[in-house]
């Protein structure tokens, strides 16, 4: 499966999601947007220590590698593809 297929699984289920959730009754509808409400600042509360916690870990120098194993790779896969045109 491609990224691009993925993508359009994502978008699939989200649009079935949407239209299931517009389904529901209007009683259910306000509870689940009060469900929703209620878990707003959990979930945001939740992210924020998350990416405190996963700073620590995964620092500047951690990312410094990876960025430069990323373009190392980049530019391993530029050449690779150069090489295989004859007319570049």
């Amino acid at each position: 499966m491609t990224d691009n297929d993925n993508d359009q699984r994502a978008e699939d289920v989200a649009g079935e999601t949407a239209a299931g959730l517009g389904r529901l009754s209007d009683p259910v509808s306000r509870v689940f947007a009060r469900a929703l409400n209620a878990a707003t600042r959990l979930f945001h509360s939740i992210n924020y220590y998350g990416s405190c916690a996963a700073a620590l870990v995964y620092n500047r120098h951690r990312m410094g590698a990876k960025l430069d194993r990323v373009i190392a790779s980049l530019q391993h896969n530029l050449d690779r593809d150069h090489d295989s045109y004859p007319y570049w």
